[in-house]
């Protein structure tokens, strides 16, 4: 489980997205690590379930539109913004 998230990281970060793949690595990524967060008191519940919405918020956009690079940009955003730092 470990090597997973080490490996969604090493995928997602900083790199550009061209492709659902892409876009399921970053989702994976931060929605993981907003658990995390959660789970160890770093952010509060009620973050958790926003961040949640808007990464749900971002698919639904998404599937609208695929652009890829959009929806992973706004991943990175909600992951700097919640200072997950993955």
């Amino acid at each position: 489980s470990m090597i997973l998230v080490i490996a969604f990281i090493v995928a997602g970060s900083g790199r550009g997205c061209s492709s659902r793949d892409d876009v399921t690595a970053r989702v994976n990524l931060v929605s993981t690590a907003l658990q995390q967060a959660a789970a160890q008191g770093k952010i509060k519940i009620e973050d958790l379930a926003s961040g949640i919405r808007r990464l749900n918020e971002g698919a639904t956009a998404y599937d609208a539109s695929k652009d890829h690079q959009a929806y992973c940009d706004a991943l990175d955003r909600l992951r700097d913004e919640f200072k997950l730092g993955a």
